[in-house]
């Protein structure tokens, strides 16, 4: 109803205007140097009218293509991003395939209209390290950092891996602890750091670092306690440790480390090294009561205990549990003799003989017969050691 209402005004206007356009028809008149042009009042009105329409359709398509929204435009920007997505990715193939060069022209040359320009840099700084042009590398990590100032953990880290790669160790070393600090829990910066602690033989620093790296699962429980004994291994074995030194890192040591036989050598070994014989012997014996282990008993047999009888009680207790062990009869054969008790001594190493030949034992039991006034025993012993000796 609304729109018949409009549409009889619009007719009665029409019709009006007819009726004023036939009985005053008017003129316009133009005057171009000597000529002049005289046209009918609403003929110009309607011309000038259809101008101003022909104008705005022309001004709208223009819009439509060439405005920053226009298609022209849109299909502009595209091509140009598919442009920079396909560099990109031969740039990223050229750095896997190794070609550095390429692949550093490729992710440089439309890193502008890339969607994402921080792999660019990022992977062109990569390209670059790989020729050696390290300040040109280090340009590209500023550009990625002033691009995404917010991914400063992956820019971190790919410096980080460049550091390492150019053995910058203590750049590399201070880039990964600035970084824990942004990301106390990052996986890949413990991983780094605990590598490169290794490298410095850092063990007290690898030490306090290792429950974050199983608590975060950067490594199992069996790494932790392998690196665990290594780092614990390394500060045993520190040259000029005083007695002091040594004894407070074996007592900082977590108690199920003190069973390990490797470190339980280690610090045996250090302990003689410092005239501690009377403890080397009792702790090796504690420990080889229930657990054997070969190089733990010649540390005992090289011990001089101050105690002889209580040295060799103890090597008396041992056999009970090992005695099928050749080598720890010729201990406690030695121990008997230091004892001068010659007929044990003598029946302690004629078994361990028994069981395993070997020169050591013959001369020992060289020296035992030679002590009971058997001297031709005692050359018989000396021979045969001396023969196994030239067999080895």
């Amino acid at each position: 109803m609304k729109r018949l209402f409009l549409y009889c005004i619009f007719l009665i206007v029409i019709v009006f205007a007819g009726i004023e356009v036939v009985n005053h028809p008017g003129y316009v008149v133009f005057y171009i140097r000597h000529f002049e042009i005289t046209i009918r009042l609403w003929t110009f009105v309607i011309v000038l009218l259809l101008l101003l329409i022909l104008l705005n359709i022309i001004w709208r398509v223009c819009y439509a293509l060439f405005s920053q929204h226009g298609r022209l435009q849109v299909w502009y920007h595209q091509r140009s991003i598919n442009k920079s997505h396909s560099k990109t990715g031969e740039g990223l193939l050229a750095l896997t395939q190794g070609n550095w060069s390429k692949a550093e022209n490729l992710l440089i040359k439309n890193v502008r209209s890339s969607h994402m320009p921080l792999i660019n840099y990022l992977a062109a700084a990569c390209a670059a390290q790989q020729q050696g042009k390290q300040k040109q590398s280090e340009k590209y990590l500023r550009y990625a950092y002033k691009k995404a100032p917010k991914e400063e953990i992956a820019i971190g880290l790919t410096q980080a891996q460049l550091q390492l790669y150019t053995k910058q160790f203590e750049q590399a070393l201070a880039t990964l602890k600035h970084l824990r600090q942004l990301s106390p829990k990052h996986e890949y910066v413990l991983l780094l750091l605990k590598r490169i602690y290794q490298h410095f033989n850092d063990w007290n620093s690898l030490i306090e670092l290792l429950p974050k790296l199983q608590k975060h699962k950067v490594i199992d429980h069996q790494e932790q306690r392998d690196l665990l004994i290594q780092c614990y291994s390394e500060k045993l074995k520190a040259k000029k440790l005083d007695l002091g030194e040594l004894k407070k890192i074996w007592s900082d040591m977590p108690n199920k480390l003190h069973q390990e036989p490797g470190i339980l050598t280690i610090y045996a070994q250090q302990l003689l090294c410092h005239n501690q014989d009377d403890e080397t012997v009792d702790l090796i014996y504690n420990y080889t009561k229930k657990n054997w282990d070969e190089k733990l008993i010649r540390l005992f047999d090289r011990a001089q205990h101050s105690n002889s009888e209580k040295h060799f009680k103890q090597a008396e207790q041992l056999l009970k549990q090992h005695g099928h062990s050749p080598l720890l009869l010729l201990v406690a054969g030695k121990l008997a003799a230091r004892c001068k008790l010659w007929g044990i001594a003598k029946e302690m190493l004629q078994e361990s003989i028994s069981k395993k030949p070997s020169a050591q034992a013959y001369a020992q039991l060289g020296l035992v017969e030679q002590q009971l006034g058997d001297k031709e025993q005692a050359c018989v012993a000396y021979q045969t050691g001396a023969v196994l000796m030239e067999q080895r």
